[in-house]
């Protein structure tokens, strides 16, 4: 019977609660309406006590059920929290996995004409191909030599596969890229 029990422990409950306040130690609501709860049953209101007790019960559920769902949710936010360092991590290590000339500096402009269509890099070796526009030889070598006989700019066939340095254009790059030799663009 709750009663009788309560009654057992109302004294050292009571006492316990007061040396734990006294040393700062936090106690729980729950413990204090445990020593409620016997003090009532002392006074004598044992339909107080028992309506309380039913209150808590039913409070207990409900808590119980909002300590799950906030648990629920703190997991969820954890999980999230790793899938979004595990992006960030993959997406530095793919960083780390470019060439340097993938990823140019922020304060280099690098001129549009010096990139490859294809491999939209600086070229080294610039050719012109049939559809007159410049493409590093090893990308448009590699582009034709798959089979593709059409433009990779504008997919027109090409009427031939004759590739013409474009000496000017490479005389162009290097000259840059000694203005910005040591900056570790490339």
């Amino acid at each position: 019977d709750t009663t009788s029990l309560m009654e057992c422990f109302k004294g050292p409950l009571a006492q316990q609660l007061e040396e734990l306040d006294e040393f700062g130690v936090t106690v729980r609501d729950d413990q204090r309406d445990l020593v409620a709860l016997a003090e009532g049953l002392r006074q004598g209101t044992a339909d107080a006590v028992a309506k309380r007790c039913k209150m808590r019960r039913a409070t207990g559920e409900k808590g119980r059920a909002q300590q799950e769902a906030a648990a629920q949710a703190q997991e969820e936010e954890i999980a999230r929290r790793q899938a979004e360092a595990e992006r960030a991590k993959r997406a530095e290590e793919a960083e780390e996995r470019l060439p340097p000339s993938a990823m140019p500096s922020a304060e280099i402009k690098i001129p549009d004409e010096f990139l490859c269509p294809i491999t939209c890099d600086v070229m080294v070796d610039p050719v012109v191909c049939a559809d007159t526009r410049t493409y590093e030889e090893s990308a448009i070598r590699k582009w034709l030599a798959s089979g593709k006989d059409y433009s990779p700019m504008t997919n027109d066939k090409l009427e031939h596969t004759f590739l013409t340095a474009n000496r000017n254009l490479k005389e162009a790059i290097g000259r840059w890229r000694e203005e910005h030799e040591g900056l570790g663009w490339y």
